[in-house]
């Protein structure tokens, strides 16, 4: 009898174990993704194999996600129309439902004019025979039947203005995807190019290599065992992570994220002992000032080499608003240093001569290797080039109302005519700082000059301030010399 009653007690308890088990399974989310790339254009110019090669990369980095993704789905100058567009949507998330993730990378033309409304930004879809600009209201229609959250990283010029950000207008408002069943990761702000490069190779010109300068830089943060964005080492890139390893080491333009600190939301999850693909020769390049001044126009930086390769640096200039990519200057590292081409910790110094210190406002360092005669984007990094007679006046407008609860974010726009550093801070209304946005960050190109920042509305521990109007209180450094700026801010509605 007794026998009978343990028995009868362990099966039980079986039953529960069992119970427990498929139920922690089926709230487990299930990882899927749709890559749509558009090289071919009738309107634009081809971008191949730029985006071609970029959902190939983000792919293979996908597949390292040890989280597993369900389905993979690649769609390379396939999609032209919005019929398309649902299609292909409908097939990638299947079967998706609200503990789902659905993650949805774009690489095309941007479309968007500064002062149009923000559900006018568009994307142009094409397969070379039929093109389709399929505007942010449109596409959000369509993922909006997508259950579950949806991750939207969007590689294109203007992509920002997907969710209102990186624009002189900070009164437009919120971008139509700023909503909470989104994040979005964009390669640039609303008012600005992106950009993507390629190289022929040298024993036969008619064979193309390229990517764009985003994709290129977010494959190499989706990587197991060296993940740059990790810093604490813990095997999770949160969103929040990875807009800010972009903003150090992706330079063409400014990366655009929502919502603004998302370090809840794990983008990709790898192995810390994982392998590192064999393209990477190049890790960890840190500059040592991000910010030069005509009297100190050295640039100090340190990477590791991994095996070895010849190492070039190519340093584009920005002048009058625009990238000289034609102008840009090849440096052989054998020119600089008796240990070029072998393994190892390396530590550089490139003396920045000839610049216009007044009409140069940012300078661009890539990385190259040439493996097979072609070459290969290893590594880059933004400069700020800083005047050193003075600071024009800044103006600061961050006045407005918003909910953060909703998704909502306040949007804060700095005029500044000359680059300079930007420290930020939240103030209540008895003058205390209850949040820093930044501290002494070195402006950036956005299309204009001026800086944007976002408060989510939360104070300095994460929990929500209480409403009512806030002030903005903005430090810009230039050189020796600093201009303070105490503004109006937004109001934090109930």
């Amino acid at each position: 009898m007794a026998w009978g009653k343990k028995l009868l007690f362990l099966l039980s308890l079986a039953a529960v174990l069992c119970a427990s088990f498929f139920a922690n399974a089926e709230d487990v989310p299930v990882y899927r993704a749709l890559l749509i790339g558009c090289d071919q254009f009738l309107t634009e110019a081809s971008t191949s194999p730029a985006a071609a090669r970029n959902i190939d990369l983000l792919a293979r980095a996908l597949t390292t996600d040890e989280r597993g993704y369900a389905r993979i789905q690649q769609e390379s100058d396939s999609v032209a129309s919005l019929e398309g567009f649902e299609k292909a949507v409908e097939s990638a998330f299947e079967g998706a439902s609200d503990k789902d993730v659905s993650l949805i990378y774009i690489s095309t033309h941007g479309l968007y004019q500064p002062g149009q409304p923000l559900d006018r930004c568009a994307l142009l879809f094409s397969d070379g025979n039929q093109e389709t600009a399929l505007t942010a209201a449109d596409m959000k229609r369509v993922l909006d039947q997508v259950p579950g959250i949806k991750v939207l990283i969007l590689d294109a010029c203007r992509s920002g203005a997907f969710i209102g950000k990186g624009l002189a207008n900070p009164s437009a408002g919120m971008g139509v995807f700023c909503d909470p069943d989104y994040r979005l990761l964009c390669s640039s702000g609303g008012s600005e190019d992106s950009w993507y490069w390629h190289s022929e190779d040298d024993g036969d010109p008619s064979i193309q290599y390229g990517a764009s300068y985003f994709a290129t830089v977010l494959a190499r943060i989706l990587t197991p065992g060296l993940s740059p964005a990790d810093l604490n080492r813990d095997g999770t890139v949160t969103l929040t992570e990875a807009n800010l390893c972009l903003r150090t080491e992706y330079a063409a333009s400014t990366p655009q994220v929502y919502p603004e600190n998302a370090d809840d939301f794990i983008l990709y999850q790898y192995s810390i002992t994982g392998i590192a693909p064999e393209d990477t020769v190049i890790r960890s390049l840190q500059l040592e000032n991000s910010v030069i001044t005509s009297a100190d126009p050295v640039l100090r930086f340190t990477f590791t080499q991994t095996g070895e390769a010849d190492v070039y640096y190519q340093i584009i200039t920005r002048q009058n608003g625009v990238w000289d990519f034609s102008g840009a200057q090849m440096i052989a590292d054998r020119e600089t240093a008796a240990d070029a081409g072998k393994p190892g910790m390396k530590q550089r110094e490139l003396t920045l001569m000839g610049l216009d210190w007044e009409s140069y406002g940012y300078v661009m360092l890539l990385v190259i290797t040439k493996p097979q005669g072609h070459a290969e984007l290893q590594a880059s990094a933004l400069i700020s080039v800083q005047s050193e007679t003075g600071l024009n006046p800044i103006t600061v407008i961050g006045d407005g109302a918003f909910d953060p609860r909703l998704g909502q974010e306040a949007s804060i726009l700095v005029l500044h005519e000359k680059p300079c550093s930007v420290t930020a801070a939240i103030l209540d209304a008895d003058g205390r700082t209850i949040r820093w946005l930044c501290f002494s960050e070195p402006s950036r190109p956005l299309g204009f000059s001026g800086t944007t920042l976002y408060w989510d509305g939360k104070k300095t521990d994460g929990t929500y301030a209480e409403p009512g109007t806030y002030s903005i209180r903005i430090t810009a450094y230039s050189g020796s010399f600093a201009n303070t700026v105490l503004s109006s801010g937004p109001e934090l509605l109930p």
